[in-house]
């Protein structure tokens, strides 16, 4: 059997994107996911990233355009302000 090896942070809005749509792409192919949960924030002094409350306010504004529509595409609710963040 196929082997999916899924790295995923909670905090990504990327991943909240990606919904169930792992799990259908593995169903189809016959595929396993082996669930890797990672600590995003704690990546990106090592990598070189930034989180978003440091990133300049032109990236900040990309991805404030590029999520909703996303979202509204896969017909997710969507909200890249919530009142208690992080939970």
């Amino acid at each position: 059997m196929a082997r999916i090896d899924y790295f995923f942070a909670t905090l990504s809005p990327y991943c909240y994107l990606a919904g169930n749509r792992l799990e259908e792409i593995a169903e189809k192919h016959g595929a396993e996911i082996v669930y890797k949960p990672f600590d995003i924030i704690a990546a990106f002094p090592r990598t070189g990233g930034m989180p978003p409350a440091e990133r300049r306010p032109s990236r900040n504004e990309y991805r404030a355009q590029d999520l909703p529509p996303q979202a509204r595409k896969l017909g997710l609710p969507f909200n890249l302000k919530p009142a208690h963040w992080p939970t």
